[in-house]
């Protein structure tokens, strides 16, 4: 009995210890990730990370337009005095497509499709919009994970809920 307990403290000890030296270092990952303050979330640092990721970017007067291969562009945003970055995109109605149509369509997607926010914008279009907070910083990696989800849910999204053929 006495060489078990005597087992088990050796191994609490182990256990702490292992977990004191990891929080001291931290986790591996994080120490490797690129880290991007609060104040350094401007259009030239999303650039460069984009740019890292061989993603096509374009500067434009309201944000920075990033394409893909596949000519899919998601607009990326900053709000410094909110702190955050607005990932969105675009897409066309049909001209047959009537407004509760549309209103159909975009309640079930915002029912449904829970990374991505779908409206109908001043202009008639159908817009996915996803804000992420940096008031605290991010890591690059968080930022293309954010983007890369937001991407790939709103073409889900249309793809899978359009099935009336609403948009162009």
């Amino acid at each position: 009995m006495k060489a078990k307990k005597i087992s088990l403290v050796i191994l609490t000890i182990l256990v702490a210890g292992l977990v004191g030296a990891e929080a001291e270092e931290g986790p591996a990952s994080s120490s490797e990730q690129a880290w991007i303050a609060p104040e350094q979330v401007t259009p030239a640092r999303l650039k460069a990370v984009f740019e890292k990721k061989r993603w096509t970017v374009k500067e434009e007067k309201n944000g920075l337009a990033v394409g893909d291969s596949l000519d899919r562009v998601v607009m990326v945003q900053i709000y410094p005095d909110k702190e955050l970055i607005c990932l969105a995109m675009w897409f066309k109605f049909q001209r047959s497509a009537l407004n509760y149509q549309k209103l159909r369509f975009i309640n079930e997607i915002n029912r449904e499709v829970v990374f991505t926010r779908a409206q109908i914008d001043e202009d008639g279009d159908l817009r996915f919009d996803y804000w992420l907070r940096y008031d605290q910083g991010l890591s690059e990696e968080q930022l293309l994970s954010a983007f890369n989800y937001f991407l790939d849910s709103s073409i889900a999204a249309l793809r899978l809920k359009d099935t009336r053929d609403l948009i162009k």
